[in-house]
């Protein structure tokens, strides 16, 4: 199959949304913790609170990391790029 920049930046934009809609979920989350917190008082309280930190910390993780493969596939493409060149000067 063949690579094309547009491709891969294809690809790259695709994981960036991903990642930017995991951190819009994760600030909601982060609201309605607020919002929670503001209007009921209990024991389970202070459970609930610590799900919604680790959900909140496993959504920041995972964006990052999804970022994190973007980058990692531009440094594949330019040095599969660079790789062919190299081979193409070769055959001249």
């Amino acid at each position: 199959m063949e690579r094309t920049l547009e491709m891969v930046m294809v690809q790259v934009q695709d994981l960036k949304q991903c990642a930017d809609e995991l951190l819009r979920i994760r600030t909601g989350m982060l609201r309605h913790k607020m919002e929670l917190n503001e209007a009921w008082v209990s024991d389970e309280i202070e459970e609930i609170n610590d799900m919604i930190d680790s959900l909140n910390r496993r959504a920041r993780y995972i964006a990052e990391e999804l970022c994190g493969v973007g980058q990692d596939i531009i440094k594949a493409y330019e040095e599969l790029e660079e790789e062919e060149r190299l081979e193409q000067k070769k055959v001249v």
